[in-house]
């Protein structure tokens, strides 16, 4: 059997950013703050997938979930109110 044509039983972290368009790192970011949606196993020190749950996510997914119906449309959305550059300032300093 060839490795090259028959697709792996895992996808390492770089394989899996691919498949979902996204930037290894983010993909990190996401593991590290537990809220990626695909569990990852650690395999003799690599992080890895199963191919088969990022199928089974993809199959999940449908238009409908991606944006709920009562969702505020993003240029209707009032925008965030701009932050100026530097240190913060105290809101109530304690003096």
């Amino acid at each position: 059997m060839d490795n090259a044509t028959s697709p792996s039983l895992f996808l390492s972290v770089a394989e899996m950013a691919a498949e979902l368009r996204m930037a290894p790192k983010t993909l990190r970011n996401h593991i590290s703050a537990g809220d990626f949606p695909i569990p990852s196993h650690r395999v003799m020190g690599k992080r890895l997938f199963l191919r088969a749950d990022l199928v089974a996510f993809s199959e999940n997914l449908s238009p409908s979930q991606e944006q709920p119906k009562n969702a505020i449309p993003a240029e209707t959305a009032a925008p965030a109110p701009r932050r100026g550059r530097g240190r913060p300032r105290l809101i109530n300093p304690a003096s």
